[in-house]
């Protein structure tokens, strides 16, 4: 994990003159609830891939430019990333305004000169309130327009709110649910980090709830939400849909039963590179029953059959991986 502290300090060490940054979003978040950060953001008042390439010779890292849309530059260390983005507005208040949820527009300063520049150095900068949404376990959007302006944080809303334990606010819910369809135009490789993080997560069951109730499932994935209502035979209690959530909801208690995540395959060897280590295994688990729909059948006895259903539900899961763009080695994985 990157240590927000030390980070700081490099980047102060590398404003030149009259420039400022700010360490912002999801690290200040971890940073108020005691938890260690992967990837760190940063937004500057000045010259953002000049800072970002004297980041990346100091620390090490390889430095690209992440998001032309954005102008972001993503250096990429070890221990995770660190992103550096041009400041949006005159102000870093109207920066955190833009955001998308509050929880997420928060700010610490970063200043030219200040080699002990660290996180928690001065008043966070809260100007919408995330501090006391984070104690309230609220999710709540900068704007309410915050989700049809980038559909994709619909993902980002389910996710935040399973893996941190918010509460999504109604205006929320009805905002996501009116922006969902816009899904449809994202690029798969943004879908695919959301699913990714999520599928990571001890709550992943939960996260996919949340897509359903926010109405983002049947448009990223329609395999999957397809399995409602798909009744089973009797030595099964719930529909497919439930089926696979239940068994996705144990699947981090199977792995500590059977002596934790060190003996899984990585990540990596799944082809999932730098995702948490229950990712694959989550969507292994999340994709293992879609080829049931297509082949139920009730036999003359009455009895619910679904056969073959296991190498059809293969090609979908491939099929699914292909369509996120993820890596031929994950397509293998997930099929098998």
């Amino acid at each position: 994990m990157l240590k927000a502290a030390q980070v700081s300090s490099v980047v102060a060490a590398c404003l030149a003159a009259g420039e400022q940054a700010w360490l912002v979003g999801g690290a200040v978040r971890d940073g108020l609830l005691g938890r260690p950060s992967k990837d760190l953001d940063f937004a500057v008042r000045g010259d953002a891939g000049r800072v970002a390439r004297a980041v990346a010779d100091l620390l090490g890292g390889a430095c690209f430019t992440y998001s032309e849309a954005f102008s972001t530059n993503r250096v990429v260390l070890p221990a995770g990333t660190v992103d550096f983005s041009p400041l949006r507005g005159g102000s870093i208040e109207e920066d955190l305004a833009a955001r998308d949820f509050t929880v997420d527009a928060m700010a610490l300063p970063v200043r030219a000169g200040d080699p002990t520049a660290r996180q928690g150095v001065g008043a966070v900068i809260d100007p919408l309130g995330g501090a006391g949404h984070l104690r309230d376990r609220r999710l709540v959007a900068c704007a309410p327009k915050a989700p049809a302006a980038d559909p994709v944080r619909v993902l980002r809303a389910a996710r935040l709110a399973a893996t941190l334990g918010l509460a999504v606010d109604d205006e929320v819910a009805r905002a996501c649910r009116a922006a969902a369809a816009g899904l449809a135009a994202v690029s798969a490789e943004r879908v695919a980090q959301e699913l990714v993080a999520l599928m990571g997560s001890p709550v992943a069951a939960h996260g996919v709830r949340l897509l359903d109730h926010l109405g983002a499932l049947p448009i990223v994935l329609p395999e999957l939400a397809a399995l409602q209502g798909v009744e089973q035979n009797p030595y099964h209690h719930a529909d497919v849909f439930e089926h696979t959530l239940e068994g996705l909801e144990r699947l981090p208690h199977i792995v500590a039963q059977m002596g934790g995540e060190r003996f899984l395959a990585t990540p990596d060897e799944c082809g999932l590179p730098g995702a948490p280590a229950l990712a694959p295994l989550g969507f292994a688990l999340l994709f293992h029953d879609l080829g049931k729909p297509a082949v139920k059948e009730v036999t003359e006895e009455g009895r619910v059959v679904f056969l073959r259903h296991d190498e059809l539900g293969a090609r979908m899961a491939t099929d699914i991986a292909a369509r996120l763009n993820l890596s031929r080695r994950f397509q293998a994985y997930i099929s098998l």
